[in-house]
């Protein structure tokens, strides 16, 4: 082993390559792996004290070399025999350089043990991966075990022209060892080494992740500049708090009506925002369409009042102007996922049509001019309405858009979550666990990673399953779902969605399943796919919400209808939940203990609504808490004497 590659003289012919029967244990690439060298990754400062501490522990001799044999690190632990008497000879130098390029290109990923190429000491070498490339090679060696030739070794002295005495006085402080005990000093440097191959790996990605974060972060700043400037340039006074009831915006129209500037008032919470207009902090109409109270104030004339939206008009006394009546919209903002997290309001100053109003009260000769304006407002409203119907229908269409574009993007970071959450779970589990050895306190913090590694594993499947039935929900709402519609025998494929719960079954062992069917059961016309997902969520729920028992599976038909039955002597559904258990995100017994290990999306029964809705079906529920519930689908048969079922 040396600390340079050199093309010398042709050294012996090399002795038989030992390896232990170990298989590499290569990492997963990673992105522009091939870029990166083993400095590019690593500190070399601490390397290089591992790489002494290593030496001088397994008292061997250590090194690591780039893939071609040249050196990065400074040697460790080196014999007097090998630096400085054998080295110091020409043939010497040349044998042990080309021993060290020989053996850092014969390793593949497991540990390699030969002899060296020089004076026939044992060395070993294993292999460094970043990205499933090879950046550099680990030697360690300079050992003598019981099967040395030390005569032979002797005789090398002589041929390289060394100095007899020295060479031999140096041999015997050469350390010897047992050739197992070298194997596992090797063996421990291949751990060492992988460990240096996962952690390169997961540093490369957490800088990703965080480049990305930083990138998202900028977007999302980005984003909301952009919506402050519309904001801004509104004509209407307009504010806009977060869900702590914090001003975010407050445009130039606001502060031309209030006096008070933004810079003054962002930031401003505890009802601040009403100072400007009633003279001491209060609530405005935001803060029930927020729902932050539950009734506006009285002082308000309600003119259209919704769950998280009102408009109403008052007459406020605070305003630099003196007192002015204005008319105000507000209404609560929602994130994707239906969470309000604040509310907009757009005040308008009517104070003249307001005392114009006034006045027509007063003269009822003016009543006709009145009844006009009403009708002109009533006309203006309605075509807001109706505008607004259209922008609600555009933003449903973009909603859905946005959702299936999210759905697609987030499963590629997913599968790769799920892939390494598993890789790196088995890793763990096969190379690490076992070196806790007899102590309990670190075999429990092993666990309990392993335990972790599984909850991230599951809450990725889970989180995958819910990507899933968003974009099914998605493309089915937004027409874009693909039916692939034949005529079919329906038992043929309710068996079928019967094997799907197979693994669920298994176990559960408390539980039996039984699959019925009435003969002669008329075909259906539909895509036998998306029968078996409606049938296939129904079965799964019917094990999961069932704690010991039976669920049936029963086909049966009347007249032009096929009727599908899956009935559970489970938990049960509480009577005023039958009607909205098929509504998106809704989940039964939130505060039960088997809801709490039988996490679901709150989508597969809106899912099977649609899917059944579709083919001009009926799905409904019936149920009796604690006794079990059964999930009825009727569906039309292919009418008799119809060849095709079109």
């Amino acid at each position: 082993m040396s600390n340079a590659s050199d093309d010398g003289p042709t050294p012996p012919q090399p002795r038989p390559t030992e390896r232990q029967d170990v298989l590499p244990d290569r990492s997963t690439a990673a992105p522009a792996a091939e870029t990166f060298r083993f400095e590019d990754i690593f500190p070399l400062d601490d390397i290089q004290r591992i790489q002494d501490a290593f030496a001088e522990a397994a008292d061997v001799a250590s090194l690591i070399t780039d893939p071609d044999g040249r050196p990065i690190t400074r040697p460790s632990n080196f014999t007097p025999l090998c630096r400085d008497i054998i080295r110091a000879t020409p043939k010497g130098l040349a044998n042990c350089l080309r021993s060290d390029a020989r053996l850092g290109r014969t390793t593949s990923g497991a540990p390699t043990i030969a002899r060296c190429l020089s004076a026939g000491l044992l060395d070993g070498a294993t292999c460094v991966f970043f990205g499933g490339r090879h950046i550099a090679t680990w030697l360690v060696g300079q050992v003598v075990d019981e099967s040395t030739d030390l005569e032979a070794v002797l005789a090398y002295g002589r041929e390289i022209g060394a100095d007899a005495t020295a060479f031999r006085q140096a041999l015997m402080r050469v350390p010897r060892m047992p050739r197992e005990r070298f194997a596992k000093i090797c063996q421990a440097l291949r751990h060492f080494a992988n460990h240096l191959s996962s952690m390169a790996l997961r540093a490369h990605r957490q800088s990703e992740l965080i480049g990305e974060l930083r990138r998202a972060k900028d977007r999302v700043k980005e984003r909301d500049r952009r919506l402050a400037d519309i904001i801004d340039f509104l004509p209407d006074p307009t504010m806009v708090v977060d869900a702590g009831g914090t001003v975010v915006f407050w445009n130039r129209a606001m502060e031309k009506l209030t006096g008070v500037g933004a810079v003054d008032m962002l930031g401003k919470g505890d009802f601040e925002y009403g100072k400007p207009f009633y003279g001491y902090p209060t609530p405005l109409l935001v803060d029930y369409a927020r729902g932050a109270v539950t009734r506006p104030d009285p002082r308000y004339a309600v003119a259209e009042l919704a769950e998280d939206a009102i408009i109403a008009e008052v007459t406020v006394a605070a305003l630099p102007a003196g007192p002015r009546h204005v008319w105000a919209k507000a209404v609560a903002l929602r994130d994707e996922a239906g969470r309000i997290v604040g509310g907009i309001e757009a005040i308008r100053d009517v104070t003249d049509r307001h005392e114009a109003e006034k006045a027509l009260a007063e003269h009822r000769q003016r009543l006709e001019v009145e009844v006009e304006e009403r009708t002109r407002d009533l006309r203006l409203q309605a075509m807001e309405l109706a505008e607004a119907n259209i922008r609600l229908s555009e933003l449903d269409r973009m909603k859905s858009v946005f959702l299936s574009t999210v759905s697609h993007e987030l499963r590629t970071p997913l599968t790769s979550i799920l892939g390494f959450a598993k890789l790196i779970g088995r890793d763990f589990n096969e190379q690490f666990l076992p070196l806790t050895g007899g102590n309990p306190a670190l075999a429990a913090k092993g666990k309990r990673i392993a335990d972790n590694l599984a909850v991230v594993f599951g809450e990725a499947e889970r989180l995958t399953r819910l990507i899933n039935d968003v974009l099914d929900l998605s493309r089915i709402e937004s027409g874009s779902m693909h039916w692939r519609d034949t005529r079919f025998a329906p038992a043929e494929v309710l068996a079928r969605a019967a094997k799907t719960i197979e693994g669920l079954l298994g176990q559960r062992p408390e539980v039996s399943f039984r699959f019925t069917a009435d003969a002669a059961i008329p075909d259906l016309r539909m895509d036998p796919d998306q029968l078996i997902q409606v049938v296939s969520n129904l079965l799964q729920n019917a094990v999961k919400f069932t704690r010991a028992g039976e669920v049936r599976l029963e086909l049966t038909h009347d007249g032009g209808m096929v009727r599908i039955a899956v009935t559970d002597t489970g938990i049960g559904i509480p009577a005023e939940e039958l009607d909205s258990i098929f509504d998106k995100f809704h989940q039964v017994g939130r505060g039960d203990t088997i809801q709490e290990t039988a996490k679901g999306t709150g989508l597969g029964l809106a899912i099977c609504r649609q899917i059944v809705r579709h083919y001009g079906g009926r799905i409904w529920a019936e149920s009796t808490p604690g006794k079990g519930s059964a999930f009825f689908v009727q569906l039309p048969a292919v009418p008799p004497g119809d060849a095709d079922g079109s």
